[in-house]
């Protein structure tokens, strides 16, 4: 096995880590090629995440992993980012590391060296998710006000020139927290979620989040100028992440959670009897993910919206099946969407012909499914455990083509380059 090590300490400067091999247990890898990136915000766990914890250097810090998918290597390298929620590979081989609220975002090469730190501002955090307009040379962030304590705190669009990271450009979102992008068919639009959640204080309540105007918005590709939002004001919880679907509508998801304590009984029932209330029957198990977030899931619906008109769809609608919501994407070569749903375990599957279908991660070595992306080129997709594992599935048979036995240490999305 080829062995390198890389670290970024308490200067950022370049140290030892090992790169770790990744074992197929299914499969060959001779028709997937390109890496896939993740990043887990339970870098302590790590080896070299601890270290940089227990000498004092960064108390959270994030793990990045770059998984080559031809030869089973990857490259693990503790980050001092709290909460790291997602990767952008920028087409010249760097990596966008971003957190989930949090006041930067790193910025380092192919194999993890040369950081450089993007710095939100005062009382602005980056949001979770960005996009590269490789035709302007330009990376688009999203910065949310935090805490955003009423409707009037609106997020932040900010354009960075992708060779110097210089700011080009930023202006009001108009939402509170946006979130994730993408572009519409024609190219010359984007949309992008807004959560929609304020922060209320001794608010009165059950519910995780106070929805405040969640939506979709539509801006201009070149200026950033808003065009419209289409408030989503039927839903009790934010509007999270979102992907083109092939016939050009946006497909969403979204959450809303009754928070309770696992080690207080009358908590844990208390939540339990108000979902009850809400959906009229009681909630599946408290399996592990649902423990380890100490919330219940409410059922919310996969959303099909229309960037012309606004005219929502609801999926899913009562579903059972599909709990806590995570990540979205489109296979173009199947032409299906795809989500997955945490503490079900499943995958949404919507076909060509507007049905909808549910499948395990359960056969494919996946127990708290986060993460998708599609492999485009091939007709494959992947699928991230949390915490262990990757699965390459056809993304049009469902069967299992190979799996990496990868820990990813709180990963939530999955990005390809």
């Amino acid at each position: 096995m080829i062995s390198r090590r890389f670290i970024l300490g308490a200067t950022l400067a370049s140290m030892a880590t090992p790169l770790v091999h990744a074992c197929a247990k299914k499969g060959g890898h001779s028709s997937i090629k390109g890496y896939a990136h993740t990043i887990g915000f339970l870098g302590q766990r790590h080896a070299e995440g601890l270290k940089l914890w227990q000498n004092g250097t960064f108390n959270n810090p994030s793990l990045l992993s770059s998984l080559n998918l031809a030869t089973g290597e990857i490259l693990q390298t503790a980050l001092p980012l709290e909460r790291g929620h997602s990767v952008v590979p920028l087409a010249d081989g760097r990596l966008v590391c971003i957190p989930q609220n949090g006041d930067k975002a790193i910025v380092v090469n192919a194999n993890h060296t040369n950081p450089t730190t993007l710095k939100a501002g005062d009382g602005l955090a980056f949001g979770g998710h960005g996009w590269e307009d490789t035709q302007n040379g330009t990376l688009l962030l999203p910065l949310m006000v935090s805490p955003a304590r009423s409707v009037k705190d609106s997020g932040t669009l900010r354009l960075y020139d992708t060779k110097t990271l210089d700011i080009i450009h930023e202006r009001p979102s108009g939402g509170i927290h946006p979130h994730e992008i993408t572009t519409l068919k024609s190219g010359e639009r984007l949309a992008i979620t807004h959560y929609g959640d304020v922060r209320q204080i001794g608010r009165e309540g059950p519910f995780h989040f106070s929805p405040a105007s969640p939506c979709l918005s539509i801006y201009k590709r070149q200026t950033l100028k808003n065009i419209v939002h289409y408030n989503q004001d039927d839903l009790n919880g934010v509007l999270t992440h979102l992907c083109l679907a092939p016939d050009g509508d946006i497909i969403t998801v979204s959450n809303q959670y009754l928070p309770f304590n696992s080690g207080d009984e009358a908590s844990v029932l208390g939540a339990v009897e108000k979902f009850t209330t809400l959906h009229g029957r009681a909630p599946s198990a408290l399996t592990q993910p649902l423990v380890e977030e100490n919330r219940l899931a409410l059922i919310q619906p996969v959303r099909k919206i229309n960037p012309q008109t606004g005219k929502t769809i609801l999926l899913a609608d009562g579903d059972h099946g599909f709990s806590r919501s995570q990540s979205v994407c489109t296979h173009i070569g199947s032409g299906r969407v795809f989500a997955t749903f945490a503490f079900s375990n499943s995958l949404f599957i919507l076909n060509k012909d507007g049905s909808y279908s549910r499948q395990s991660a359960q056969p494919y070595g996946v127990h708290n499914l986060r993460g998708v992306a599609a492999l485009e080129g091939t007709p494959y997709l992947l699928l991230t455990d949390r915490h262990k594992g990757i699965a390459v599935i056809n993304a049009t048979t469902l069967e299992l083509h190979s799996t990496f036995d990868v820990a990813l240490y709180g990963s939530a999305h999955i990005t390809i380059s």
